[in-house]
């Protein structure tokens, strides 16, 4: 606790001074009281000491908001950086689960759903042929080779029909297991024939071999839409009829089917 006096009163204060009036020497004396003089007592050291007190807990409080202000700023500038990975995070995510879904994981080629999708998109255009190429003898590569060797051929035999149909304009999709498939809009029945040709011979000229020095083929059936709706289920059996054929005959050759004039609904 602080004082401005002492513990201990002090003495009498008193002001003494000789004077001579009229030649009669006079004795002044004053003594004022202790709360005359403590009236007296300058106060500039005790308001400057307050204003300081005072001035030095505001720049404390200043301060301080400042730094708690920066250390949320931090803080929300670091919540805002992992909020933004995360969405990149999830964005590259669902993209992939989107592309995983319409495509083949091994040949990264068109899976059938998209196959399906693009048949739908270009359901009114005529002419409109499709073909399903098979692998001749396929299960022999993976008893004898094992599925790697299997797996590689089935790349190698999606980009060699990758490059010829979509070229073309066309579609071509890994249908299942050693099964592709291709969409080709505008594209004649006699025009798909040479195309389905050329994509077996392609393969033949790329000299995949069986365990046995056998080059890898394949069968193709070919069939096209010259009028009338999109029937999906029409069509791809028409195709794998022609497929079938060119298996029952000898494989690693090309089959049509008839051209499709498929009847409108009542």
């Amino acid at each position: 606790m602080a004082s401005r006096t002492p513990d201990t009163r002090l003495a009498p204060w008193q002001h003494q001074a000789q004077l001579d009036v009229a030649g009669t020497p006079l004795l002044l004396s004053v003594q004022p009281s202790h709360a005359r003089l403590l009236q007296r007592l300058p106060r500039h050291p005790v308001v400057t000491l307050i204003t300081g007190l005072t001035l030095a807990y505001l720049l404390y409080l200043v301060l301080h908001g400042y730094t708690r202000l920066a250390r949320q700023h931090r803080r929300v500038r670091d919540t805002n950086r992992v909020l933004r990975r995360e969405i990149r995070m999830r964005s590259q995510l669902q993209e992939e689960v989107e592309w995983l879904a319409r495509h083949d994981e091994l040949t990264r080629l068109p899976n059938r759903r998209l196959f399906m999708e693009a048949l739908e998109a270009n359901a009114v255009l005529r002419p409109l042929s499709v073909l399903i190429c098979d692998v001749d003898h396929f299960k022999r590569i993976n008893d004898h080779q094992g599925h790697l060797v299997g797996d590689r051929y089935l790349v190698h035999l999606g980009q060699i029909g990758r490059e010829l149909i979509e070229s073309t304009g066309g579609l071509f999709a890994r249908y299942g297991g050693e099964e592709f498939v291709a969409c080709l809009p505008r594209v004649d029945a006699v025009r798909a024939l040479e195309i389905a040709d050329t994509l077996r011979r392609q393969l033949l000229d790329a000299e995949l071999q069986h365990h046995d020095g056998q080059r890898l083929t394949a069968s193709i059936g070919v069939v096209t839409l010259v009028d009338g709706p999109l029937d999906v289920a029409v069509i791809m059996q028409a195709a794998d009829d022609a497929l079938y054929r060119a298996k029952a005959e000898g494989r690693n050759r090309v089959k049509a089917a008839p051209p499709l004039v498929i009847a409108e609904r009542a």
